[in-house]
C-alpha cells in the first residue's frame, strides 16, 4: 500500500495546490509555484514503484482502504463527509497516471 498511498497523496497535493493557486485570481502563473511545493516534494516517492500500484489497488482490503482514508483525511484536513469521494477520485487518477507513465515510458524507451 505504500506506493498507492504515496501517489494518492501526491495527486491530492497537486489538486490542493492548484486550488490554492487559482483561488486568488483564477489564474495560475509562475508566482503560484509556492502552492505546488508539497506536490513537487511528494513526486519522487509517488513515481518510485508506480508499477506496483495496480496490484496494490486490486488487492486493497477494507482495513487498508480505511487506513488510507484516515491518513489522507488527517494529512489534508479533509472533512469526514468528503473523504470517501476524494479517495475514490484520487485512486482513479492514480490508476490513470500509472497507465500514462507506462505508455510514455514504452514510447520513449522503446
Amino acid at each position: 500500500m505504500k506506493e498507492t498511498t504515496d501517489l494518492v497523496c501526491a495527486v491530492i497535493s497537486l489538486a490542493n495546490g492548484v486550488g490554492k493557486a487559482a483561488a486568488d485570481d483564477e489564474k495560475i502563473d509562475i508566482t503560484d509555484t509556492i502552492y505546488l511545493m508539497d506536490f513537487m516534494a511528494a513526486l519522487p516517492a509517488a513515481a518510485t514503484g508506480a508499477e506496483l500500484i495496480p496490484k496494490e489497488i486490486a488487492t486493497m482490503t477494507p482495513p487498508e482502504r480505511k487506513s488510507l482514508m484516515e491518513l489522507v483525511r488527517k494529512k489534508f484536513d479533509i472533512p469526514q463527509d468528503d473523504i470517501e469521494g476524494i479517495i475514490e477520485d484520487a485512486i482513479s487518477v492514480a490508476e490513470d497516471l500509472v497507465c500514462l507513465f507506462s505508455r510514455v515510458k514504452k514510447v520513449i524507451n522503446g
